[in-house]
């Protein structure tokens, strides 16, 4: 029981949300026993654009306005990540990037 203790206590301190100071927002660390192999997330991108290519017609066209606004959102706030997010849905989604100016 207080290996358990121990283990769940080193878990929760791997998990934890930790501060940069620099960034002024808060960073989450995931232990590298969860991060993804690069095959797998080949795999699972793969698996969504045959899903999102089955898709309605008229919910695909929706769903890629939404991803359009949202890229262009991303692009006209501060936070690089907003951009970094976008693109990869973009792209994941099979959405042609659009040319900026």
């Amino acid at each position: 029981m207080e290996e358990d203790l121990q283990t769940k206590q080193e878990l929760e301190a791997e998990l934890r949300l930790t501060w940069n100071p620099r960034a002024k927002q808060p960073a989450f660390r995931l232990p590298m026993a969860l991060a993804i192999p690069g095959w797998l997330m080949a795999i699972l991108i793969a698996i969504i654009a045959i899903v999102v290519g089955q898709v309605t017609p008229k919910l695909r066209e929706r769903l890629v306005e939404f991803l359009l606004a949202f890229y262009q959102e991303a692009k006209a706030s501060e936070n690089r990540w907003d951009d970094y997010l976008a693109l990869f849905l973009l792209i994941i989604f099979g959405v042609p990037i659009p040319e900026t100016p």
